[in-house]
């Protein structure tokens, strides 16, 4: 049986939490379209980072979201810490395209984040980026929408306002401390530590 959680946005704060030590200047988000755009911008309000959105060459929505930069650059990413989230990863090869692609764009350290990926998809990804923060890993994971409880992706529409709402949001020392709450993680889908997997223990 899949465990899930309510939507993206609870995922997102979830991955917050894990993520408190990616902060500063040196740091941008980057969803990958189109579940992963929701929820690292849950991360990227908590963190008060840049978010901005990864369309890797093996993205099926690599087309439609052309668009997207047709009145938003690109943030640039040399010489700083690129955080790839995405919803839930059950392939490796478009999360590995995606961190070729923030090597290439001059990141100079690549994090993937992730709620939920599938056990093989992960140990695929071992040593690709230089860290995986992923808070459950099944054994199988067939279909995204299994672990958001059917919930839809966002669309086209809804990952524009979710870039435009974080671009206008005021500077970080404008925020009041961000509380972020834990959330019951099983402990059946717990990763193993690893050197370069950081993994979530469960809160009951």
């Amino acid at each position: 049986m899949v465990v899930t959680v309510t939507d993206r946005r609870e995922a997102g704060r979830a991955l917050a939490h894990r993520l408190r030590a990616f902060r500063g200047p040196d740091v941008v988000l980057l969803g990958m379209p189109p579940g992963g755009v929701a929820v690292a911008a849950e991360i990227a309000a908590a963190l008060h980072v840049p978010l901005d959105v990864m369309i890797a060459e093996r993205n099926r929505l690599l087309g439609s979201l052309r668009y997207l930069r047709r009145f938003r650059p690109r943030v640039a990413l040399f010489g700083c810490t690129a955080i790839l989230v995405q919803d839930a990863v059950i392939e490796a090869d478009t999360v590995r395209a995606a961190v070729d692609a923030a090597y290439a764009r001059g990141a100079v350290r690549v994090v993937l984040a992730t709620p939920v990926a599938a056990r093989p998809a992960l140990d695929a990804l071992a040593g690709v980026p230089d860290r995986i923060v992923c808070l459950a890993a099944p054994d199988m994971l067939e279909e995204v929408e299994d672990w958001y409880r059917g919930e839809e992706p966002p669309t086209d529409a809804e990952i524009r306002r979710l870039l435009t709402r974080s671009r206008t949001r005021p500077p970080a020392n404008a925020y009041a401390a961000v509380t972020v709450r834990t959330f019951p993680w099983p402990t059946s889908v717990v990763l193993p530590l690893a050197p370069k997997h950081e993994s979530d223990e469960a809160t009951p």
